[in-house]
C-alpha cells in the first residue's frame, strides 16, 4: 500500500486472483472513511467492483488499462455532501 497524494494506493498486481478478490472486498468496506485506488493486472477485479461499487453508493474512475494495468479509483460520495453542508 502507498499514498498518492490524500489518495491511498493498494497495489494487487502479482498476486492470485482469490487474493486479489477478498482485497477487492474489503478495500470496498474503507471506501466510506477515504478515496482508494486499486491496482491490478486482471480484468476480473474491475469488473467485480464496478457494479459492487454503485450499490454501495460510491464514486468510481476506471482508466483505459494501459500497459497489462488496471487503475480503478474509488471514493465515496458521501464526503462531497459533508463539503456542501459545511460550506452552507
Amino acid at each position: 500500500m502507498t499514498s498518492e497524494g490524500t489518495v491511498e494506493v493498494v497495489d494487487l498486481r502479482g498476486r492470485p486472483s482469490p487474493e486479489q478478490m477478498a482485497e477487492a472486498q474489503i478495500t470496498l468496506e474503507r471506501v466510506a472513511e477515504q478515496a482508494i485506488t486499486l491496482v491490478t493486472e486482471l480484468e476480473v477485479v474491475p469488473k467485480f467492483l464496478l457494479p459492487a461499487a454503485a450499490e454501495r453508493g460510491l464514486r468510481c474512475r476506471l482508466e483505459p488499462p494501459k500497459d497489462g494495468e488496471w487503475r480503478l479509483t474509488l471514493s465515496p460520495k458521501a464526503a462531497e455532501a459533508q463539503v456542501h453542508e459545511g460550506g452552507s
